[in-house]
């Protein structure tokens, strides 16, 4: 084995590939497993004739005489790289460099690697290199990383670092085809599509100029801006994972000058405070540091036409459950038997390997495999080899490759999704992923095509965004079904639908063009065709029109021509999942067209569905949301209708949101509308508040209720809903409470539908128009007026505390007297019924008797604004006065006629309110004690949005007063700052009694609500100002709702007179009772003094008709005359027979009968006159035959 001294021949040792060797100095002899090779004698071998196969990966030492010993690489290269890295077996070393605490390669001073191999490393050329890096600290312990990756270059001497004399180049780019090895912890391993190179002998900056996947404009990463002015600077030799956004390897600072810091180095991502490590100057802290280089000759040439990248999601066949993924290409350079495909699945293989005989025709060979793999929460790795003899040559290896069902996202920036508030990556999932990166940018989009893990807290312009919601929709998916997932989110914020059209003529350009074309659509599409998935998308989730600014003709048309062009981009979707906008960002609440255009979208498109955002959580620009409450309960409600629609899993009423199918009435009264909901069954609940939010257009009806059935939502209004035209509901912004939501908490699609016709007559009261006091005995006139769409009046009927006592026919107005009572509160109702038997109603409250102070607490009363007394309004209807009851005079006033306030009658139940829509107030210029006080205010707010000042000051400045709400539903307290805040809150649009009271001895201010203690504290200073004003403090921070009624006192009112005011006020707005209905047993009581003589047969006055007889028809038992129970009047052909009856008898009956001959009988039908002071004619009208003879009877029965 000696080649004997000069010999130029090398000695290969081909059979002691692990083993060591020692080449004596005196003898030149080998000598096996010697510890060491003498360093003075090593060098790279001079033998042209020597082929890369034989001494590739080879040392060799310079025997004396000059021979060559050309040994098996067996160094701790050998030891340490490719015992550690099985795929460096098929490469060869190029460089090994021992780095130096501080390198200062510049100028004369070159590069010292310990072996340089390039001349003979690849000489017939190279398709991959590779390298790895190896640090041992102080106490031993070796780390070391490995990556390999696609040549770069097509020079071995420019795979080295750089050098502004020996290597002048510089690599600033992508490359593909990345593998990772490491034993460091937290280093992401295996395969990757991409990495990116950083390699130059320049200075550098943070900033990155080329968006780089993940970098960071301010940190020194793997996007950082070279600097090529001097011809030296810094040095960086850095290799970084684009995918897994993480720094591989860096050895830094190796070209300066510099003696002072050390050079910089490390593995993975720096913890310190520039991820890519420069400024660590840490090299000191190692050891031993080495560097060495590996390329892997070229031995093939493969064109693959069909190849799957590194964590691809491959759209699922529905049916299998599986997708076939297709691997082609051809071989050129030849001499290979096979092409062989191994599936690995979770690194164990899956199925046998799978081999193609290569045939060469014209110098090339094709070969075609077809693997299936399935649906499963399980990544596939495909390593494809060419095979010649017993050898085999990875030419593939890609991995984390799944089977999937692929969504999209599209839109504006609540598609977009971004986190406003709260991180989404709980919901992360290495089993969710996306393609690329949406950009505005064209070359950023073609930039970046590979898959990754998706970034849920991230959208446009952020690496692997997807979206909060769009996470959540996949995740849910990942957990319920097992079925990986693929997100492309292309929406882009502030974009109205003409933004977001495709661009049908420059259908593959990507760059918008000025303000004039936006191509934000080409460029969503570009990436599903890179990413391979456009032929399987399965859903589109849409959510967008904010910008379109309520022009709904606009978004309609732009909506429709995104659906034409998405069933020719994405031919497999089978659901369009649509989002209704919420009120705010430029979504107006009292423009509900577009919204309700939106609804409607599902009954134009098979493939429609819709989604309310109504009763999410807002984020505080009430534009967008934060996560919890907001993305993230809007994508599990997403989820429900994807579960359904695509995974079969069963329906529920409660699964889309609450939609209505059609309005219709729910009463023959014509007051009463029903919301017939397409679901029935759902578990609906309407709050209070949200009363607010319904609209009723064409009827001056006022809503007061609402209830819920199986089938829907029933609205109760005030008055026959006569002239309404539809009825909106509109929704409100922000997260102010009262909404309609079903049982998954969804909310009440915002819609605009129409009220059918109602031909319900309009009852107008003319006296009195309101509640009104009079004195007891008074004769009062009441009289109300009726119009009805259709027919006639045919009765208008007057009910005092619901016992008829008016009533005329045929009549357009009614006109009745009444003698106020002595005492009480007493209800008159005018009912109006037209020809077809539909009826109306108005009805108003009379106290009887002067109320001289509310509860009977007079002492220290300043101001009384009663809703039954000093409203005035002009001749629109609106309020320009609310005048003291009190009798001091403090009235409350409006002259601006934008700022008046409504009336609003039977707002507090039967009661009237004064209304106020945010903007108006009134005005009361004394009245406010500047000690202590009592304030007692009926009120009800539609909503807490505004600062809500009740019942505060009208100055502009000093220690100011107010009772108001600061946004929130608990109500304070104010002198100059607050004092006291409510423990408990108030219900929007319900209403409630809120008392103040103030000690300015103490400076102790108490809040009650309905009667109840809510909070107590104390204030700086007495107020000064002795004015108040309603609805406002000084002209503005308003309210919205209503006040029924407003009392202030000057002192502080004891428990007891404080209850007595508030259960005034408490009773005051509750229906009076009905009066009782007069019985039989009563009337004898009341009317009969003789006990043995009050039987109903009997005849207590002798005036020869029982006494059941004179209580039935409302005769005075005192008047001993026999009046006639029956009247006959003949006129030429017709006979009448009438009586009267008094209308509030109860448990008798009444018959009118008819004889020939006192023999038979038989009951005739009678028919109801007017009715005057409770008293109703009756009466029966026939043609005169030809019997000679007719007798007739009233039979009364008194029921047992």
């Amino acid at each position: 084995m000696d080649p004997g001294q000069g010999s130029t021949k090398p000695i290969s040792f081909r059979n002691f590939r692990d083993k060591a060797f020692f080449v004596d100095d005196l003898h030149g002899k080998p000598s096996m497993n010697h510890p060491s090779f003498p360093t003075r004698a090593m060098g790279v071998c001079p033998h042209s004739q020597t082929t890369a196969t034989e001494c590739g990966l080879r040392r060799w030492l310079r025997l004396v005489g000059g021979a060559c010993l050309c040994l098996i690489a067996t160094s701790a290269v050998r030891a340490d790289v490719f015992s550690n890295v099985p795929e460096a077996a098929g490469y060869n070393l190029a460089y090994e460099l021992a780095i130096p605490v501080n390198g200062a390669f510049q100028g004369a001073t070159a590069v010292p690697y310990a072996i340089n191999n390039a001349a003979t490393a690849a000489p017939a050329g190279f398709d991959r290199v590779a390298y790895y890096l190896e640090l041992t600290n102080a106490a031993g312990t070796t780390t070391w990383v490995y990556a390999s990756m696609d040549a770069f270059t097509t020079a071995v001497t420019q795979t080295g670092l750089p050098h502004a004399t020996n290597n002048n180049v510089s690599f600033q780019r992508s490359v593909t085809h990345l593998e990772v090895a490491s034993n460091v912890a937290g280093v992401k391993t295996g395969s990757f599509d991409r990495c990116q190179i950083e390699m130059w002998h320049h200075s550098y900056s943070a900033a990155d100029p080329n968006t780089v996947f993940g970098s960071s404009n301010t940190l020194f990463d793997w996007g950082d801006t070279l600097t090529t002015a001097s011809p030296s600077g810094y040095g960086s030799f850095q290799i970084h994972n684009t995918v897994g956004r993480q720094v591989v390897l860096a050895y830094n600072r190796w070209a300066s000058n510099s003696t002072v810091d050390d050079d910089d180095v490390g593995i993975g991502s720096s913890s310190g405070a520039q991820p890519d490590w420069t400024f660590a100057a840490n090299a000191a802290t190692y050891t031993s540091r080495k560097l060495v280089v590996l390329v892997r000759p070229k031995r093939f040439t493969v064109t693959l036409t069909a190849v799957p990248v590194h964590q691809q999601v491959t759209p699922r066949n529905v049916a299998t459950n599986a997708a076939i993924v297709p691997i082609t290409g051809t071989e050129t350079t030849g001499g290979f038997e096979k092409a062989v495909l191994k599936v690995l699945r979770n690194g164990v293989p899956y199925g046998a390997d799978l081999e193609r005989t290569l045939t060469y025709s014209g110098g090339s060979a094709a070969f075609s495999f077809s693997p299936s793999i399935t649906a499963e929460l399980a990544n596939y790795t495909f390593e494809l080899y060419l095979k010649q003899g017993a050898n085999s040559y990875l030419v593939r290896r890609i991995s984390g490759v799944t089977a999937g069902d692929v969504f999209m996202w599209y839109g504006q920036s609540n598609a977009q999704a971004r986190n406003f508030s709260g991180s989404a990556n709980a919901y992360a999932s290495p089993w969710i992923r996306t393609f690329g990166m949406s950009s505005d940018n064209a070359t950023v989009t073609q930039a970046h095509p590979f898959w990754v893990e998706a970034n849920g807290d991230g959208s446009l312009e952020i690496p692997a965004g997807v979206g909060q919601w769009p996470l959540v929709v996949g995740r849910k998916i990942v957990d319920t079904y097992s079925i990986p997932v693929a997100i492309l989110n292309g929406a882009r914020g502030g974009y109205s639908m003409l933004r977001l059209q495709r661009d049908d003529a420059n259908l593959n350009n990507l760059a918008d063009t000025g303000t004039t074309t936006y191509r934000v659509y080409n460029r969503l599409r570009y990436r599903a065709l890179q990413a391979k998935v456009n032929t399987g998308v399965r859903a589109i989730f849409f959510y967008q029109g904010e910008s379109d600014v309520n022009n709904t003709a606009q978004h309609m048309s732009g909506f429709g021509s995104l659906m034409a062009d998405w069933q020719v981009d994405y031919p497999a979707v089978e659901k369009v999942y649509v989002t209704q906008l919420h009120v705010g960002c430029s979504t107006s609440r009292e423009l509900p067209a577009l919204r309700d255009a939106q609804r409607l979208i599902p009954d134009i498109y098979d493939k429609g569905r819709i989604m309310s955002t109504n009763g999410l959580t807002a984020h505080t620009d009430n534009c967008h949301y934060p996560f919890t409450g907001g993305y993230e309960t809007h994508g599990i409600n997403a989820f429900r209708q994807v579960a359904r629609d695509l995974y079969g899993a069963p329906d529920a009423p409660d699964i889309d949101p609450p939609n209505p199918a059609r309005v219709e009435m729910a009463n023959a009264a014509g007051d009463r509308l029903r919301i017939v909901l397409r679901k029935p069954g759902a578990t609906i609940t309407v709050d209070p508040a949200a009363l607010v939010d319904f609209r009723l257009n064409g009827s001056p009806a006022v809503l007061l209720s609402s209830s819920v059935t199986a089938t829907g939502i029933e609205l109760q209004y005030d008055r026959p809903v006569t002239g309404a035209t539809s009825l909106d509901y509109l929704a409100h912004i922000g997260n102010a409470p009262g909404w309609v939501r079903n049982g998954n908490g969804i909310g009440l699609l915002t819609f605009s539908e129409p009220v059918p016709a109602t031909s319900h007559p309009v009852v107008t009261l003319v006296s009195p128009t309101g509640p009104v006091e009079f004195a007891a005995g008074t004769t009062v006139t009441l009289q109300a007026t009726a119009v009805t769409p259709a027919g006639t009046i045919a009765r208008f009927e007057v009910f005092i505390n619901g016992i008829l006592h008016t009533a005329v026919n045929s009549a357009a107005t009614v006109t009745a007297n009444w003698k106020v009572p002595a005492s009480g509160r007493h209800r008159v109702l005018f009912r109006a019924t037209n020809s077809a038997g539909e009826t109306g109603e108005a009805s108003v409250v009379v106290f009887a008797g002067a109320t001289a102070s509310p509860g009977g607490v007079g002492n220290g009363l300043k101001v009384w604004l009663r809703p039954e007394s000093g409203i005035v309004r002009d001749s629109a209807g609106v309020v320009t006065a609310w005048q003291d009851s009190s009798g001091n005079g403090n009235h409350s006033v409006q002259t601006n006629p934008i700022a008046m306030p409504d009336y609003a009658p039977q707002r507090f139940e039967v009661m009237p309110g004064v209304a106020f829509d945010g903007d108006d107030w009134l005005t009361g210029a004394a009245g406010m004690s500047t000690g202590s006080y009592t304030k007692i205010v009926r009120v009800l707010l539609s909503d807490f949005a505004l600062t809500g000042n009740i019942l505060s000051s009208s100055a502009a400045s000093g220690t100011r007063h107010a009772l108001f709400m600061s946004t929130s539903p608990q109500p304070r307290l104010w002198h100059g700052a607050i004092f006291v805040t409510s423990s408990a809150s108030m219900t929007a649009g319900q209403g409630h009694l809120l008392t103040a009271t103030y000690d300015s001895a103490t400076k102790i201010g108490t809040l009650y609500l309905d009667g109840t203690p809510v909070g107590t504290g104390t204030a700086t200073a007495n107020t000064t100002d002795p004015t108040y004003q309603l609805g406002a403090i000084n002209g503005a921070n308003f309210m919205r709702g209503a006040i029924g009624e407003a009392i202030i006192f000057d002192r502080v009112l004891g428990s007891t007179e404080r209850a007595a005011v508030e259960a005034y006020l408490a009773t005051k707005t509750q229906a009076p009772a009905n009066a009782p209905l007069v019985s039989y047993s009563a009337w004898s009581t009341a009317n009969l003094s003789s006990p043995g003589n009050n039987g109903a047969e009997d005849d207590a006055n002798g005036n020869g008709l029982a006494n059941l007889i004179e209580f039935a028809l409302g005769i005075d038992p005192a008047n001993s005359a026999a009046p006639k129970p029956l009247e006959l009047t003949m006129n030429p052909g017709t006979l009448t027979v009438r009586y009267s009856r008094p209308t509030d008898r109860t448990s008798i009956s009444y018959q009118l009968m008819e004889s020939p001959d006192l023999v038979s009988w038989t009951a005739v039908a009678d028919q109801r006159g007017s009715v005057t002071g409770g008293i109703e004619e009756r009466s029966y009208s026939r043609v005169i035959g030809p019997l000679p003879k007719l007798f007739y009877k009233l039979r009364v029965v008194l029921a047992p």
